[in-house]
């Protein structure tokens, strides 16, 4: 789902306070907890958008951070053993890579399904 007014005003006011794209950096976890993960690039380019300088760099950072958030979520959700996602990003060396692109080109279905894809090998290593 696309992000409200009030979660735009909430990102505004995230980056009113601070003035890099650090400061987007917790909304995005908020997202990667509500397993938004679609969501995430939209909020990048909003945040990015709300810079007024170093745009780019601050895309490449946020989009650098995603694979941090996600796993982050990941290890904290109830979204099966932790230990098996763990070893399932360690497996496979460009999980990373996938999710970094997907956020940096604003790819959120893409990005919802890559994150998906591992939850779903997560689940199976587990049976």
């Amino acid at each position: 789902m696309p992000l409200s007014p009030e979660e735009l005003g909430r990102l505004a006011a995230e980056m009113a306070r601070g003035s890099t794209a650090s400061a987007a950096r917790p909304f995005l976890q908020v997202l990667a907890r509500d397993h938004r993960w679609a969501d995430i690039p939209e909020a990048i380019t909003a945040a990015v958008g709300m810079m007024e300088i170093n745009r780019e760099m601050g895309a490449r950072f946020l989009a650098n951070s995603v694979p941090a958030v996600v796993l982050g979520a990941l290890l904290r959700g109830d979204d099966g053993d932790p230990s098996r996602i763990a070893e399932l990003t360690v497996e496979d060396k460009a999980w990373g890579d996938r999710l970094r692109a997907f956020a940096f080109a604003g790819d959120g279905m893409s990005l919802e399904a890559a994150v998906e894809e591992l939850l779903d090998k997560a689940r199976a290593k587990a049976s």
